[in-house]
């Protein structure tokens, strides 16, 4: 889904991942954002994923519009589908590594955005988008 090459644009939200993620390379950030985006877009409505993604620099566009229903995931399956995608498998690590990215996705979109995407997910699932605290992470 993510391009090699994404762009200033792109290259600055995957900075802001691998920051806050604390990973080691802008490859890592670049892998844990397409397989979260990736597992994003079985867990939204496919016009809810449509909006979401717009609004992301042109790189991290998926290639097609996303269509179809949401699937209802809770938070473990959600992350089990983003560890298939990334070199760890530890629960604990995963949901720190997806909440870095659902974090700079709440940073990056636009208020209202954030909030409809995070209205069609659980609870607990939507809390990720604040980081681990809780509290929105600057």
């Amino acid at each position: 889904m993510v391009q090699q090459e994404t762009g200033d644009a792109g290259d600055a939200f995957l900075a802001r991942v691998q920051q806050h993620a604390g990973l080691a390379s802008r490859t890592e950030a670049q892998r844990l954002t397409d397989a979260t985006l990736a597992a994003l877009e079985r867990s939204l409505s496919g016009g809810q994923f449509n909006d979401l993604t717009r609004n992301l620099p042109p790189a991290l566009q998926p290639e097609r519009a996303a269509s179809g229903q949401a699937v209802a995931f809770d938070k473990g399956a959600f992350l089990d589908k983003v560890s298939g995608g990334v070199a760890s498998v530890d629960p604990a690590e995963i949901e720190r590594s997806v909440s870095a990215v659902l974090t700079t996705l709440r940073e990056w979109l636009p208020p209202e955005e954030a909030e409809n995407t995070m209205a069609q997910l659980p609870q607990e699932l939507a809390a990720l988008f604040t980081g681990a605290s809780g509290t929105p992470r600057a």
